[in-house]
């Protein structure tokens, strides 16, 4: 995590932001400081969507959702389908 570009995607943003805070050290600490606001904030939304997918996925709830990771302006225009329903149309 010496740069932005260590990170390899989302998954890897979220486990080596975790990381650096749940098994502190002086140095992930610094690195850690060293990330983008925009690196973090974004990290932060991609875990609560997981979260949130997490959650329906377990109520197996099958229906729209807000989906708080698009770039929609308007509420209502977010909404989607949860993401097994959607694979399940495709097969």
């Amino acid at each position: 995590m010496d740069s932005n570009s260590d990170l390899l995607d989302g998954i890897d943003a979220i486990v080596s932001i975790r990381n650096a805070i749940i098994h502190s050290q002086e140095d992930k600490r610094k690195k850690l400081m060293k990330l983008h606001w925009r690196v973090k904030y974004e990290t932060l939304n991609l875990s609560l969507w997981y979260i949130e997918l997490l959650i329906l996925h377990t109520l197996e709830y099958n229906g729209k959702y807000s989906n708080r990771c698009t770039d929609e302006p308007w509420a209502g225009q977010n909404e989607v389908n949860v993401p097994w329903v959607e694979r399940k149309k495709l097969l």
